[in-house]
């Protein structure tokens, strides 16, 4: 009868625990996340714009334009962001539950949201070096759809540990092609052979995460969680 109760309690536990996982929320995430990405774009301002910086692309060209053959070199480099037209937060989720961290189930509270960058504009300065015309200098922008900033943070619900679970940044390009300026018949070959999915902003994540992490740390609390009668 006892092994018969301790089992029948530790199913009982593990029903009450599920239960509060699955009827848990955190209050007024929107609004939290709302405000955390307000600093974040604020601390951006201040950091400027133009310092975030894009990898510099080497190309080999060799292209058929009409009746003319292309061949050479081009070198992009001094990349940055020159400008956006404007900043959306969409698709802000919450949930509560557990994670397994060294085979230890932990509690932990998160917020998920992504920060959009709406038409923003690329720059840069490259080099061009083209089989029977030599070395050319211009500059190039682009601008693309989106670049969108996904990111979740979370607060550890057995120790209050706040952090930064993940940030990813994803290029919204299209088919778009860059300007040139100025123009020529070498930067029309140019145009077709550079293409947005050439753009990689991971170099990003180690200089607006930790704009994130000091917001979400030292300046907008975590909000409450929410365990029962939540609406």
């Amino acid at each position: 009868m006892q092994k018969l109760l301790v089992v029948f309690l530790s199913c009982v536990a593990a029903v009450l625990a599920q239960t509060w996982v699955q009827r848990a929320t955190v209050t007024d995430h929107v609004n939290y996340i709302r405000s955390v990405m307000e600093e974040v774009v604020q601390e951006l301002e201040e950091f400027g714009w133009s310092n975030l910086k894009l990898d510099d692309v080497h190309q080999n060209i060799s292209a058929q334009m009409y009746k003319w053959t292309v061949k050479g070199k081009v070198h992009y480099f001094n990349g940055y962001l020159v400008s956006m037209q404007k900043v959306d937060l969409t698709t802000i989720t919450q949930s509560v539950g557990r994670r397994t961290v060294d085979g230890v189930q932990i509690p932990f509270a998160s917020v998920s949201s992504q920060l959009i960058f709406r038409n923003p504009k690329l720059g840069y300065d490259l080099i061009s070096d083209i089989e029977g015309i030599g070395v050319q200098r211009s500059t190039g922008e682009m601008t693309l759809p989106t670049i969108t900033i996904a990111s979740t943070v979370q607060k550890q619900l057995d120790n209050g540990e706040i952090s930064v679970l993940s940030m990813r940044i994803n290029n919204g390009g299209g088919l778009i092609r860059m300007i040139y300026h100025p123009a020529s018949n070498v930067t029309e070959v140019l145009s077709r052979n550079f293409f947005p999915y050439t753009f990689d902003f991971s170099n990003w994540v180690p200089i607006i995460e930790p704009m994130l992490l000091n917001v979400i740390k030292n300046k907008i609390p975590f909000p409450d969680v929410c365990y029962l009668n939540c609406t």
